[in-house]
């Protein structure tokens, strides 16, 4: 079992190094997990410039692209497993998002990959996703529901 996930960040001020967590990417075997907060997306705007706004919204958009060309939330085909020790690497294997965590430098910071002992699920998603980035509750719901 080889589950792994990395918290997204956007990076408000690189001097001195503030950031607001925005997403989360959960990897397994076979499986990969992807979403980001929108409501804190939109809340973001008064901190960035409107060209590192739209950068840190393609960046994202970039990402889910990539996630929905796999399926969304759905098991990656055998040819394209996540085996972090083939030859041909996934687009999110755990040598790239170590890379992504070493050398992202702009508005989009991904943390160094984290390796968890539960099986993936879509409710061990839930429950990250809900620790690290945002919890909405049910009056959010409702209001962006509308």
């Amino acid at each position: 079992m080889n589950t792994f996930y990395s918290v997204i960040f956007a990076s408000v001020n690189s001097i001195i190094a503030e950031k607001l967590s925005i997403g989360l990417l959960m990897v397994s075997d076979n499986r990969l997990w992807f979403r980001y907060s929108m409501k804190k997306f939109s809340l973001m705007k008064p901190f960035f410039s409107e060209e590192a706004y739209q950068l840190l919204g393609t960046s994202l958009k970039n990402i889910e692209v990539t996630y929905n060309s796999i399926g969304t939330n759905s098991k990656i085909p055998e040819h394209e497993s996540l085996n972090f020790v083939a030859e041909k690497e996934h687009a999110y294997s755990i040598d790239y998002l170590r890379y992504l965590s070493r050398y992202s430098n702009s508005t989009l910071i991904f943390n160094e990959p984290v390796k968890i002992d539960i099986q993936a699920s879509d409710e061990l998603f839930n429950h990250l996703f809900d620790e690290f980035i945002f919890v909405e509750t049910e009056e959010m719901k409702t209001n962006s529901a509308v």
